[in-house]
């Protein structure tokens, strides 16, 4: 019976035109020019807005990668998986031993000096990365992206200049990598070769060996019942992730190190100082709260209750969405909303769902475009002054990019439950459509007369 309810009963695609690229083109074009407009009309004084607060800090988050490994980086407290340390290790190779001697006095040390951005041996080893980085990434976009080359150009440009992305490259995080990987492996998991299909499993593993977030992305593959395919991606996954421990670090006791600062990472980022800055589903309960002036006895509690049930509500839906793009949506929101805190920068994820919506929804619905909008509204390079702080900040740039979060998975779970309710209602229809003819049949067969 659910079988043939399932089956039977999903909403048919539309053939008709849909206008979801035209949306997205538009309204993010818009918030690009409006970004640079605004930008030249408060003299780059509007880019605070978008940024870390901490100007002297840019691109720290490559420099003191690179700086840990000079000794054992798990030793130092690193959260990266080892293929991603092992990566800035050998950065750190190009960089001359006597230029890094005259800097860095205590690679051990959390924030190390500033001036290592203005020595050319520093210096030229980002700028590689960087750039092989940018070049990739469009690579994957030409790649991945179904159209024309003029519209893989334009959207290339459009995610470079999106929040997100300006705020991962003002940071200098390698988050690109695993963003380029999580690409390809949504594009063709499904693919009808074996070889290409293989690939894709190989790259979601290896973009869970430079950020572990991406392995939420797997459950496209449940989703797809590509069960043999789910249990390869993981035995990739768990292999780039463990076994570089042992072939470049030091083993079991680097996974501890590895451990131990992951478990308490989550709960330093979400001490109280720090939740105002940030992304995630506590963050944005405290906000409600505080904007609403709702008086709890005890907020903290209630947070997390929030935080958990809305967690909750995305993986569970991830399973139910009825369209894969939706489900990879709610990856994302899972990804950046789940965090105690989440920098600006991991709300790149968002770009997968938003890639797959544009070269594979054919139904138009009010709820797809609603979701679009929202989507466009967590990247789009939006920035506004904060009324309680004054001038530009971060902050408030990343308020409406949590809330629209929020509500993308919000319309997403309403959505997928309207769509069950809908199509219940029309099976059981159907079911007592068929039972009145199966009563009336042998009066027809027998000469007998129906009541018009």
């Amino acid at each position: 019976m659910f079988k043939n309810f399932y089956k039977g009963n999903d909403l048919k695609k539309d053939s008709g035109k849909t206008y979801y690229k035209h949306v997205f083109y538009v309204l993010m074009a818009c918030s690009v020019l409006a970004f640079f407009v605004l930008a030249y009309a408060t003299g780059g004084a509007s880019f605070k807005g978008m940024l870390m607060g901490d100007a002297s800090d840019t691109f720290m988050d490559h420099y003191n990668s690179v700086i840990y490994n000079k000794i054992n980086p798990y030793e130092n407290g690193v959260v990266y998986p080892p293929l991603a340390t092992f990566t800035y290790g050998c950065l750190l190779k190009l960089i001359p031993e006597d230029v890094f001697n005259e800097i860095v006095s205590d690679p051990t040390v959390l924030a190390q000096p500033r001036d290592v951005k203005l020595t050319q041996g520093f210096a030229f080893q980002f700028i590689i990365f960087m750039t092989a980085s940018i070049f990739a990434f469009m690579a994957a976009v030409y790649l991945c992206k179904k159209g024309r080359n003029y519209e893989k150009a334009i959207l290339s440009a459009l995610l470079l200049l999106s929040g997100p992305m300006l705020y991962a490259l003002e940071r200098g995080n390698n988050l690109i990598i695993p963003l380029i990987f999580s690409f390809i492996f949504v594009n063709y998991y499904d693919s009808k070769n074996k070889i290409i299909r293989e690939i894709a499993l190989i790259s979601l593993a290896v973009a869970v060996a430079f950020k572990l977030y991406p392995i939420a992305f797997g459950v496209l593959l449940f989703r797809n019942k590509q069960y043999k395919e789910l249990v390869r991606a993981g035995i990739y996954c768990a292999v780039l992730v463990i076994l570089p421990f042992f072939v470049f670090y030091d083993g079991i006791q680097s996974i501890d190190y590895f451990l131990q600062r992951l478990s308490k990472f989550d709960g330093k980022r979400s001490a109280g100082v720090n939740i105002d800055g940030q992304l995630s589903f506590k963050g944005m309960f405290y906000y409600l709260v505080g904007f609403f002036r709702i008086k709890l006895s005890d907020t903290d509690a209630m947070a997390n209750i929030f935080r958990y049930a809305v967690t909750g509500s995305c993986i569970l839906f991830t399973f139910l969405a009825r369209s894969n793009w939706k489900a990879a949506a709610l990856c994302a929101c899972f990804i950046c909303g789940y965090q105690g805190s989440c920098p600006k920068y991991l709300l790149i994820f968002f770009f997968v769902p938003i890639v797959m919506l544009l070269d594979s929804e054919k139904k138009n619905t009010v709820f797809n475009y609603i979701t679009l909008i929202f989507l466009i509204l967590i990247i789009a390079p939006i920035v506004l002054p904060d009324p309680n702080k004054g001038g530009w900040s971060v902050y408030m740039t990343g308020k409406i990019s949590s809330l629209s979060m929020l509500a993308v998975a919000a319309v997403i779970i309403a959505d997928t439950i309207v769509s069950y309710v809908v199509s219940f209602t029309k099976y059981i229809k159907q079911k007592k459509t068929k039972g009145i003819v199966a009563e009336e049949l042998p009066l027809l067969q027998n000469g007998g007369v129906l009541d018009a």
